[in-house]
């Protein structure tokens, strides 16, 4: 969401197809794949937590990029137009990427983020890791999130709802012999 309203208001949609024929590129979207081979483990071990453990290290490493290369700052500067565009196609690489490995744990989320931001007649492959879009659909917020005031007041109203009770239910003790 960071990026995305650059590359649709300033950019036109369109993302750096020829940054990824260079060394840069090419040496990132390697970076990508190899990273994404242990997750691909992960998952055909059930090991989802492993799975999502790695996703997030990306997931990091991404948010650290967007973070270091402020294009909120960049896209105020004259003359930046370039490099923006440059910024922009890594970060939402990364994304493009992030859904693809999270597809068999969020099938429903990333179909949405494949179709509606990508603009891709299908779902996610596992292959497309290794080609990067060319293209983005305005951001739109794919989830809200969910705040622990919210929480409350859902248990406050369940609570009310059944009765009022607002004491803590304990489980029955039982024999152990």
């Amino acid at each position: 969401s960071r990026t995305a309203g650059f590359v649709t208001k300033q950019l036109n949609g369109k993302l750096d197809a020829t940054f990824w024929v260079t060394d840069e590129g090419q040496a990132i979207l390697h970076e990508l794949i190899q990273s994404a081979e242990p997750i691909a483990q992960a998952y055909e071990n059930r090991d989802y937590a492993r799975a999502t453990r790695e996703i997030m290290r990306i997931a990091d490493g991404i948010n650290e990029y967007v973070n270091g290369m402020e294009p909120w700052k960049v896209a105020k500067s004259e003359g930046m137009q370039s490099e923006l565009l440059r910024i922009c196609t890594r970060s939402l690489q990364g994304f493009h990427a992030l859904s693809i490995l999270l597809s068999p744990l969020l099938p429903q989320l990333t179909r949405k983020v494949a179709r509606d931001f990508f603009g891709m007649d299908r779902d996610f492959l596992w292959e497309d890791l290794g080609t990067p879009p060319k293209a983005i659909q305005p951001y739109q917020h794919l989830m809200t999130r969910v705040d622990a005031s919210q929480i409350s007041q859902l248990v406050e109203s369940s609570r009310q709802t059944l009765g009022g009770s607002s004491e803590a239910v304990t489980p029955a003790k039982t024999d152990s012999t």
